[in-house]
């Protein structure tokens, strides 16, 4: 599964970026994923907020956002193949900066299309007929 994390860098990898410090907290965050003529399209996601534990200005007496980081993904294949998809970021900082780049790409193989239906085993021959007549696409 894809999970958006806030992870602190610890080692700087480029001289260049040493004078760029990462910002402890997000505003207006956009994710947008790349297309698959495969997949109807997965549409952006928007987050108003999320920052590094510990570093809200929100009340920290609300225990919940912006700590649960997690996002799940609907996808809806149109054929059953594996792809991969880019992730691009934006967001802006405390300071009204905007950041742009692109997060690790996800792939999605084929025996992830096929996970087990969280039913009672007496409901599964009705979804598999319903999937074999084409009655799914209602």
């Amino acid at each position: 599964p894809f999970v958006l994390k806030y992870q602190e860098v610890h080692e700087s990898t480029s001289e260049a970026l040493d004078w760029l410090e990462c910002p402890r907290q997000l505003f207006s965050l956009e994710l947008t994923f790349s297309s698959s003529e495969h997949f109807v399209p997965i549409e952006p996601i928007r987050i108003p907020y999320i920052a590094e534990e510990g570093s809200s200005a929100i009340d920290q007496r609300t225990g919940g956002f912006p700590c649960m980081n997690k996002l799940l993904l609907k996808l809806q294949p149109i054929s059953p193949v594996p792809t991969s998809f880019g992730v691009n970021i934006a967001f802006n900082d405390c300071l009204g900066h905007m950041y742009f780049g692109q997060l690790s790409t996800f792939n999605v193989a084929f025996q992830d299309l096929f996970l087990p239906v969280r039913l009672p085993l007496s409901f599964w021959p009705h979804i598999f007929e319903s999937f074999w007549t084409g009655g799914m696409d209602q």
